[in-house]
């Protein structure tokens, strides 16, 4: 007799979103445009045209000026170019031990290459068990000719962290000493819930990503305020105002515009139903003993459950079509402890227990009931075999 298939239980959102419908119909609008949008022919016209309106749409959504978005290959990219773009412009960088990979990973490269010479001093800010940082520290270490990187939210503890505020500590820091030359870049890639107006956020950097927002993946953006003094990452054509050199994806980020577009209409309303999951995926979760939740109210939902491996337990829920992470997936193949957690007081045996949840459009009540009711089996069943 063959096996009933079993429905699919994706909760796993914050490593990639699927192609929202709307955005692959849209999508399919340009998929004849296959010309150059730097060529001077008619097509080639048509295809700057395209691409402008684009840059049009995104620019009102997030309010600026088309000319400070620089479209990319997603966040990754984006976060270098941040980084790396800025680095002979201050003398300090000031980011904290929760940051994406991509941030932490380019910060490391930096100390490495700026050791020798010593032009660049680096500063990680630790966080509490929260995973909050410590404002009135951060206002102590900002000086001239500094950049400030703070992601907005955190992809495996999904704390919001006050980026207005940090703005405003910011500029009252450029009064107090009479400078333009300190500047806060954002990595909002899970922020797709939070405000995006780069004015109201104060912000003069932000990266954000396609495929966290049920767009296209190999598609981002950096937008930079225009008295930001950012160089290019890559070298070659002009394209992007001479700030990104390749040939740009049209039909990706025709695809990130029109996910952009959807995620403004609809975030406030898909904000508070996530909101509600998570607080009944979390109270249900408590029903099953020694387990520590350790994130706040948002799209994700950390839980340390004692004295079993969560790679384990990821590989029983994978066998009942059950899928979520360690964490994040561009760590996948690292076998330390999360350095999220461990910056949070995590020791390694309890990093090593936990799970990352994520939420999405589609999740429903119903699948959670189901995710618990498996995940209180399995666990139930490891202890009872490690007793």
């Amino acid at each position: 007799m063959q096996r009933k298939q079993l429905k699919q239980i994706y909760l796993d959102y914050a490593a990639a979103t699927p192609v929202d419908k709307a955005v692959l119909k849209e999508m399919q609008k340009y998929q004849d445009i296959y010309v150059n949008p730097s060529s001077t022919h008619s097509p080639g016209k048509e295809a700057s045209n395209c691409l402008e309106y684009c840059r049009e749409k995104i620019a009102k959504i997030i309010n600026c000026q088309t000319s400070e978005i620089i479209f990319t290959s997603g966040g990754t990219e984006s976060n270098n170019l941040a980084l790396q773009g800025m680095k002979k412009s201050v003398k300090i960088i000031i980011t904290t031990k929760i940051e994406h990979i991509s941030i932490l990973k380019t910060v490391e490269y930096l100390q490495k290459e700026e050791l020798i010479n010593k032009k660049l001093i680096l500063v990680i800010l630790d966080v509490n068990r929260k995973g909050e940082i410590d404002l009135q520290q951060l206002e102590r270490l900002i000086t001239p000719e500094c950049l400030v990187s703070i992601g907005y939210v955190n992809n495996e503890l999904g704390v919001v962290h006050n980026i207005a505020k940090i703005s405003e500590i910011i500029h009252n820091k450029k009064i107090e000493f009479g400078v333009n030359s300190i500047f806060f870049h954002t990595d909002a890639c899970q922020a797709e819930f939070q405000q995006l107006d780069v004015q109201k956020l104060g912000v003069d950097i932000l990266t954000l990503n396609s495929s966290k927002m049920y767009g296209p993946k190999g598609a981002g953006l950096l937008y930079v305020r225009k008295t930001t003094p950012l160089e290019p990452l890559l070298f070659g054509g002009i394209q992007e105002n001479q700030r990104r050199a390749g040939t740009e994806n049209l039909q990706a980020i025709a695809g990130f515009t029109k996910a952009v577009e959807i995620n403004e209409e609809i975030k406030k309303k898909e904000s508070k139903k996530i909101i509600k999951i998570y607080n009944y995926f979390q109270k249900q979760l408590k029903q099953i003993k020694n387990i520590t939740i350790n994130s706040q109210p948002s799209h994700i939902l950390s839980v340390t459950i004692d004295g079993c491996y969560s790679q384990t337990i990821l590989n029983y829920l994978n066998q009942e079509n059950i899928y979520a992470s360690a964490g994040s997936a561009c760590a996948t193949g690292n076998h330390e402890p999360s350095h999220v957690l461990k910056a949070i007081g995590l020791k390694d045996e309890e990093a090593m227990n936990t799970i990352r949840f994520s939420l999405g459009r589609d999740t429903t009540k119903k699948e959670i009931n189901v995710v618990v009711n498996k995940l209180r089996k399995i666990v139930d069943g490891l202890r009872e075999i490690m007793k």
